[in-house]
């Protein structure tokens, strides 16, 4: 029988907060056969190995990796993992943890998701804010009011989350990053430490190789931050610079290394923005390609497909999405087919000729059926359909961002809905995606100061996801 101390502790902690020694210190990897709100099972298999002389627990599919279990970081650290292992010694103090089963699947079932949204540090908005999210209520799944989770700090304008951690990039001179703990369910936050990326105004950031990789916007380079196991960051120990000269376009007087995503394990690819230029990166950061854009070009962010090494690449300035493929074996990154412009003639046709377009925020479905890109200047979404054989990309037209300058764009992990951040009229969209069109529509709009970015947890990038 379940030990009944063991089973009062954990059922005073249902609300995203079970703590255990044996829970924090233990590999953990859950797999799940069944998981319904309403009807919920967990199989459990008990047998000894004769090496490790462990228990061994056993169940059928595999739940999400980002429950928001505080402490439970170890299941999403060891998700290849295809049993749960506790040495025999724990077991008196365990009782048999996942006995009552029910009581755990509660915990994971009602973790809400959360919405973070950054901005700029005025007298409106001073750091980062959470907003819950109910993705069952369609037409109001947002919170109307956030809450202040992270402040005191230099215009937090760019946002990475993984896994129970988040990341808050600062416009300052030396690159600093804040990390922090998510603590709750509801996204709360706690300050581990703040750690220097040796570059000015970190833009954009991606978690591998237990460490992040920042694009430093006024440093015009290409950082790695070492990562503890707590989440905690160290100043970065390599930093590439990118020092062929700028193109001299309109910003773009010097190098800004605007993004990084890596497209397989060993390969990444960044952009450039003052350069126009693409770079091929192993982990390690050394450049093993350089790829000359069009002058004027603006290459800014890029998504990678989920399920090939497919790159779009959004350009600030010629404001067109550029596709590339890339080769895994070699790591050579070659044009896959011909720029796509991003303000179809359809839009064009209802936007002033005088305004200027700016591209700005790519964001891909999970299935890799839809791309979605906004436009600032014009203050559109574009939205394209993506061949399941060629990766090309059709357009499917384009809708009223609902606001001015949507500058930041963040899909969900069910890949329903797309939030859309625009900074200049203070607003928060969200919108529906259908399925089988991927046309967008419309849901709720609420008021928050100057968002700069908009970050789902638990996250989806829409990238490649492999494994390291």
């Amino acid at each position: 029988m379940c030990n009944s101390k063991r089973r009062k502790a954990i059922e005073a902690d249902t609300d995203d907060r079970i703590r255990t020694d044996t829970v924090r210190s233990a590999p953990i990897s859950v797999r799940i056969e069944t998981v319904s709100i309403a009807k919920a099972y967990l199989e459990i298999m008990e047998k000894q190995t004769d090496s490790a002389k462990q228990t061994t627990y056993t169940a059928g599919a595999r739940i999400s990796p980002s429950l928001g279990l505080k402490r439970l970081a170890e299941l999403q650290r060891n998700i290849k993992t295809d049993h749960v292992r506790f040495p025999d010694s724990s077991r008196s103090k365990m009782g048999i943890l996942f006995c009552n089963v029910g009581l755990l699947l509660i915990a994971a079932v009602a973790q809400a998701t959360v919405l973070y949204v950054s901005g700029l540090s005025t007298n409106t908005s001073l750091g980062v804010y959470a907003y819950s999210f109910d993705a069952d209520n369609a037409d109001q799944p947002l919170s109307s009011h956030g809450r202040l989770v992270a402040a005191d700090m230099d215009s937090p304008h760019q946002l990475v989350v993984h896994e129970d951690a988040l990341y808050a990039m600062t416009e300052t001179d030396d690159g600093l990053i804040r990390a922090y703990a998510i603590t709750g369910a509801d996204g709360s936050l706690e300050l581990l430490n703040t750690a220097s990326s040796k570059g000015g105004s970190p833009s954009y950031g991606v978690v591998r190789h237990h460490g992040l990789y920042a694009a430093n916007y006024m440093g015009g380079s290409i950082s790695f931050l070492p990562l503890g196991r707590d989440g905690r960051l160290s100043n970065a120990t390599r930093v590439a610079h990118h020092t062929d000269p700028p193109t001299g376009g309109r910003r773009q007087e010097r190098a800004h290394a605007h993004a990084i995503e890596f497209v397989t394990p060993q390969w990444a690819v960044a952009t450039d923005l003052g350069t126009d230029e693409l770079f091929v990166y192993d982990q390690d950061l050394h450049a093993h390609q350089v790829i000359h854009t069009p002058p004027g070009t603006g290459p800014r962010h890029l998504a990678v497909h989920p399920h090939a090494p497919i790159v779009y690449v959004i350009s600030e300035l010629s404001t067109q999405l550029l596709i590339y493929a890339l080769h895994p074996a070699t790591g050579r990154l070659t044009e896959h087919a011909a720029p796509v412009p991003l303000v179809v003639a359809a839009a064009a046709a209802t936007t002033p000729s005088a305004v200027e377009a700016f591209g700005a925020a790519l964001a891909i479905t999970p299935d890799g059926r839809y791309l979605y890109a906004t436009v600032r200047g014009t203050n559109l979404v574009a939205m394209f359909a993506i061949h399941p054989v060629t990766y090309e990309l059709t357009s499917l037209g384009a809708v009223s961002s609902q606001g001015e300058f949507p500058r930041s764009a963040s899909m969900d992990v069910s890949g329903r809905f797309l939030v859309v951040g625009n900074e200049r009229s203070n607003s928060v969209v969200v919108f529906t995606i259908d399925p089988g069109t991927g046309a967008l529509t419309p849901r709720q709009r609420i008021s928050h100061p100057e968002p700069s970015c908009v970050q789902f947890w638990p996250a989806t990038s829409g990238h490649h996801q492999i494994d390291d």
